[in-house]
Protein backbone atom coordinates (compact mmCIF):
# COMPACT_ATOMS: atom_id res chain seq x y z
CA UNK A 1 0.00 0.00 0.00
CA UNK A 2 1.07 3.15 -0.72
CA UNK A 3 2.05 5.70 1.99
CA UNK A 4 -0.03 8.56 2.79
CA UNK A 5 0.57 12.11 2.78
CA UNK A 6 0.09 12.33 6.40
CA UNK A 7 2.39 9.21 7.08
CA UNK A 8 4.80 10.97 4.61
CA UNK A 9 4.87 14.33 7.20
CA UNK A 10 5.24 11.91 9.92
CA UNK A 11 7.88 10.70 8.69
CA UNK A 12 9.52 13.94 7.60
CA UNK A 13 9.15 15.02 11.14
CA UNK A 14 11.14 11.98 12.51
CA UNK A 15 13.72 13.11 9.87
CA UNK A 16 14.05 16.40 11.24
CA UNK A 17 14.45 15.77 14.53
CA UNK A 18 17.38 13.18 13.95
CA UNK A 19 19.17 16.00 12.07
CA UNK A 20 18.26 18.38 14.98
CA UNK A 21 19.77 15.82 17.56
CA UNK A 22 22.46 15.56 15.17
CA UNK A 23 23.41 19.26 14.47
CA UNK A 24 23.46 19.66 18.37
CA UNK A 25 26.14 16.62 18.89
CA UNK A 26 28.03 18.06 15.78
CA UNK A 27 28.70 21.31 17.73
CA UNK A 28 32.41 21.81 19.57
CA UNK A 29 32.16 21.96 23.46
CA UNK A 30 32.64 25.49 23.30
CA UNK A 31 29.50 26.27 20.95
CA UNK A 32 27.39 23.59 22.70
CA UNK A 33 28.33 24.89 26.27
CA UNK A 34 27.42 28.89 25.06
CA UNK A 35 24.22 27.15 23.64
CA UNK A 36 23.34 25.97 26.97
CA UNK A 37 24.74 28.50 28.83
CA UNK A 38 22.28 31.16 27.43
CA UNK A 39 19.18 29.02 28.63
CA UNK A 40 21.32 28.52 31.89
CA UNK A 41 21.78 32.37 32.62
CA UNK A 42 18.06 33.63 31.89
CA UNK A 43 16.16 30.44 34.14
CA UNK A 44 18.69 31.35 36.55
CA UNK A 45 17.57 35.06 36.05
CA UNK A 46 14.23 34.46 35.71
CA UNK A 47 13.85 31.86 39.20
CA UNK A 48 16.94 33.16 41.24
CA UNK A 49 18.70 29.41 41.46
CA UNK A 50 22.18 28.90 40.93
CA UNK A 51 23.53 28.77 37.69
CA UNK A 52 26.20 26.37 38.54
CA UNK A 53 23.94 23.35 39.17
CA UNK A 54 21.32 24.66 37.08
CA UNK A 55 23.80 24.03 34.33
CA UNK A 56 23.64 20.00 34.87
CA UNK A 57 19.90 19.64 34.77
CA UNK A 58 19.59 22.43 31.66
CA UNK A 59 21.75 20.29 29.69
CA UNK A 60 20.73 16.24 30.79
CA UNK A 61 16.74 17.95 30.42
CA UNK A 62 17.82 18.69 27.13
CA UNK A 63 18.87 15.15 26.41
CA UNK A 64 15.76 14.01 28.31
CA UNK A 65 13.10 16.22 25.73
CA UNK A 66 14.74 15.50 22.75
CA UNK A 67 15.02 11.72 22.47
CA UNK A 68 11.08 11.93 24.06
CA UNK A 69 10.27 13.84 21.12
CA UNK A 70 12.36 11.33 18.90
CA UNK A 71 10.50 8.53 20.98
CA UNK A 72 7.22 9.77 20.62
CA UNK A 73 7.97 9.90 16.69
CA UNK A 74 9.26 7.02 16.41
CA UNK A 75 5.79 5.38 17.93
CA UNK A 76 4.01 6.93 15.48
CA UNK A 77 6.02 5.79 12.44
CA UNK A 78 5.85 2.53 13.74
CA UNK A 79 2.29 2.60 13.77
CA UNK A 80 2.38 4.28 10.20
CA UNK A 81 4.25 1.72 8.88
CA UNK A 82 1.86 -1.72 10.87
CA UNK A 83 -1.24 0.56 9.12
CA UNK A 84 0.58 0.71 5.83
CA UNK A 85 0.62 -3.10 5.78
CA UNK A 86 -2.60 -3.84 7.17
CA UNK A 87 -1.43 -5.56 9.91
CA UNK A 88 -2.64 -5.42 13.41
CA UNK A 89 0.52 -5.09 15.67
CA UNK A 90 0.25 -5.37 19.70
CA UNK A 91 1.07 -1.65 21.29
CA UNK A 92 3.95 -3.42 23.25
CA UNK A 93 5.64 -4.31 19.86
CA UNK A 94 5.15 -0.74 18.83
CA UNK A 95 6.45 0.59 21.56
CA UNK A 96 9.49 -1.69 21.84
CA UNK A 97 10.14 -1.60 18.27
CA UNK A 98 10.38 2.63 18.87
CA UNK A 99 12.02 2.17 21.71
CA UNK A 100 14.61 0.16 20.86
CA UNK A 101 15.30 2.71 17.21
CA UNK A 102 15.56 5.50 19.49
CA UNK A 103 17.98 3.91 21.84
CA UNK A 104 20.35 2.61 19.32
CA UNK A 105 19.94 6.42 18.05
CA UNK A 106 21.15 7.43 20.97
CA UNK A 107 24.09 5.06 21.19
CA UNK A 108 25.10 6.42 17.76
CA UNK A 109 25.13 10.15 18.95
CA UNK A 110 27.51 9.75 21.50
CA UNK A 111 30.01 7.68 19.54
CA UNK A 112 29.24 10.41 16.77
CA UNK A 113 30.15 12.73 19.86
CA UNK A 114 33.54 11.27 20.62
CA UNK A 115 34.85 12.39 17.34
CA UNK A 116 33.54 16.15 18.01
CA UNK A 117 36.30 18.65 19.68
CA UNK A 118 35.34 19.36 23.33
CA UNK A 119 32.12 16.42 23.45
CA UNK A 120 32.76 13.23 24.92
CA UNK A 121 31.18 9.90 24.77
CA UNK A 122 29.35 9.45 27.91
CA UNK A 123 27.12 6.01 28.90
CA UNK A 124 24.91 8.12 31.54
CA UNK A 125 23.78 10.42 27.93
CA UNK A 126 22.91 7.30 26.29
CA UNK A 127 20.77 6.26 29.69
CA UNK A 128 19.24 9.95 29.86
CA UNK A 129 18.69 9.79 25.98
CA UNK A 130 17.28 6.16 26.20
CA UNK A 131 14.93 7.19 29.08
CA UNK A 132 13.62 10.45 27.12
CA UNK A 133 12.92 7.91 23.90
CA UNK A 134 10.71 5.77 26.67
CA UNK A 135 8.61 8.47 27.94
CA UNK A 136 7.94 9.77 24.68
CA UNK A 137 7.10 6.52 23.25
CA UNK A 138 4.28 6.02 25.99
CA UNK A 139 3.09 8.93 26.52
CA UNK A 140 2.62 9.00 22.66
CA UNK A 141 1.29 5.23 23.24
CA UNK A 142 -1.23 6.52 26.37
CA UNK A 143 -2.59 9.39 23.49
CA UNK A 144 -3.06 6.93 20.90
CA UNK A 145 -4.90 4.67 23.12
CA UNK A 146 -7.11 7.82 24.76
CA UNK A 147 -7.75 8.71 21.55
CA UNK A 148 -9.10 5.32 20.31
CA UNK A 149 -11.27 5.38 23.28
CA UNK A 150 -12.78 8.33 22.13
CA UNK A 151 -13.36 6.84 18.64
CA UNK A 152 -15.19 4.19 20.06
CA UNK A 153 -17.78 6.27 21.84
Amino acid sequence: MRATSRQTLHLIVTIAVMVVIFVHSAMPGDVSAAESNFFVLLIAKISGWDPQPLSLLVRKSAHFLEYAVLGACLFVNAGDLALSKGKAVPIKRLCLTAWLIAAAYAVTDEIHQYFVPGRACALLDICIDAAGAAAGVVIAALLRHKKRGKNRE
